[in-house]
């Protein structure tokens, strides 16, 4: 697979990413690649889902061979989602619901590979996505406003 440029692949995962089934409307749509501190977005701009690029690394040959071969790429980025947690509901169960859209949209298909075609008219852009991990906060670190915040880990496999 040759490498595609990296705008293309990063403005396919986040049109991917909107079309999550979130338990809310997203408020940002079209800044959410501009990544901003949690304490920067009001209230009336979230709920927010931004996707931050993170480091690139590269490596050649695979398990024995030593040979020197086309480089293979791992991606890392994060997806961050704010929002503010209202009295009706309980934070975690919200959490929740934001792990499994974004599981489901990652990997809609388990067993399959997440090459970002759907989002390239059926070309495969990358060799596979997959989530590293998850974090969050239910609303401790700022329990006046009620903000909460999950950050999922992504590692892109660019080639083989």
């Amino acid at each position: 697979m040759a490498n595609k440029p990296r705008e293309v692949v990063w403005q396919a995962l986040y049109t991917l990413l909107l079309t999550a089934n979130y338990p809310f409307q997203i408020q940002n749509v079209g800044q959410g690649r501009d990544v901003r501190a949690w304490p920067d977005v009001t209230s009336a701009q979230q709920p927010a889902l931004f996707l931050q690029q993170g480091p690139e690394t590269a490596d050649q040959g695979t398990g024995g061979d030593l040979r020197l071969g086309l480089n293979r790429w791992i991606w890392k980025g994060n997806v961050w989602v704010y929002f503010r947690r209202d009295n009706q509901t309980i934070p975690a169960t919200v959490l929740n619901e934001i792990k499994d859209a974004i599981d489901n949209v990652i990997m809609p298909q388990p067993g399959f590979k997440q090459t970002l075609a759907a989002q390239n008219n059926r070309v495969p852009l990358v060799t596979n996505i997959r989530i590293t991990d998850f974090m969050m906060d239910d609303g401790v670190l700022d329990l006046v406003a009620g903000q909460c915040l999950l950050k999922c880990g992504l590692e892109i496999l660019i080639g083989s």
